[in-house]
């Protein structure tokens, strides 16, 4: 049987996770939801105070990003989302960016040929968008 690939954005991991019963009474080969970015990795795993040193740059402070060298960390630094100054506020009433802001978590389904369609309503009608 053939097998087909849905990948969906969402707001949140909840709204995604929310959806993940009724797709795997569909027979889904294979399901994964996870958060994506810019940046390899989860974050900043540690702990610390930046006024004692010890943090590797800005764009570990900024962007939670822990990167594994120091050319990578130059060039995090150097984007414009390590300031704070490109991205709106919420407070400035600019954060949905057209109802797909911030949607960095992605919904990725393999399923049969068959429950493909299926599938697709009902991640569109969970909000995923494609």
């Amino acid at each position: 049987m053939a097998e087909k690939s849905i990948m969906a954005y969402f707001h949140s991991p909840d709204d995604a996770h929310r959806l993940l019963p009724k797709l795997k009474a569909l027979g889904t080969i294979d399901v994964q939801v996870a958060r994506i970015g810019q940046f390899q990795g989860d974050g900043v795993s540690e702990t610390f105070n930046p006024l004692t040193g010890g943090f590797p740059g800005l764009s570990f402070l900024t962007l939670n990003n822990e990167s594994p060298g120091i050319d990578e960390g130059i060039l995090a630094a150097a984007d414009v989302d390590a300031s704070g100054l490109s991205a709106p506020r919420s407070e400035d009433g600019y954060y949905d960016y057209n109802g797909v802001g911030n949607m960095d978590i992605l919904l990725t389904v393999v399923i049969e040929e068959q429950a493909y369609e299926q599938a697709q309503r009902i991640v569109r009608e969970g909000g995923g968008y494609f």
